[in-house]
């Protein structure tokens, strides 16, 4: 039985500092959120600096990996993809002459489902069936 208040303080202290720090970990910490900016280009490789967090080299995975309401900037490029949008986002081409989403002829480019707060700019989409 505890008979020292600070001894009890102390204990509880430490207790909640574990708690809280296991929390962070496990949660991934400082970088748990979603990057509100997110670059992608198709040079870019698991050696470039910011890969799998905020550099990636299709629209999708930086489509998935932005914040509500962020910006994936796509540098100039051919992307040979379906990018499924699931909530609001800019999406910015760096110059549409030179920024394309291409299509092998069929699916619908980029599909939302109704999504709300989507900008889509400076990229040439072609070769798709819908949308």
């Amino acid at each position: 039985m505890m008979t020292n208040r600070k001894e009890f303080g102390a204990i509880t202290l430490c207790i909640i500092l574990l708690t809280g720090t296991s929390i962070f970990l496990l949660t991934g910490g400082v970088n748990a959120e979603s990057p509100s900016y997110v670059w992608v280009d198709d040079d870019f490789t698991s050696s470039t600096s910011g890969w799998g967090t905020t550099h990636f080299d299709t629209i999708q995975n930086g489509v998935d990996a932005v914040a509500e309401d962020g910006t994936v900037y796509v540098y100039a490029g051919t992307y040979e993809e379906n990018v499924v949008i699931e909530r609001s986002l800019n999406l910015e081409g760096e110059d549409s002459n030179t920024t394309t989403l291409m299509g092998s002829g069929s699916g619908s480019g980029i599909y939302s489902n109704g999504i709300h707060g989507i900008s889509i700019k400076n990229i040439f989409i072609q070769n798709y069936s819908i949308g």
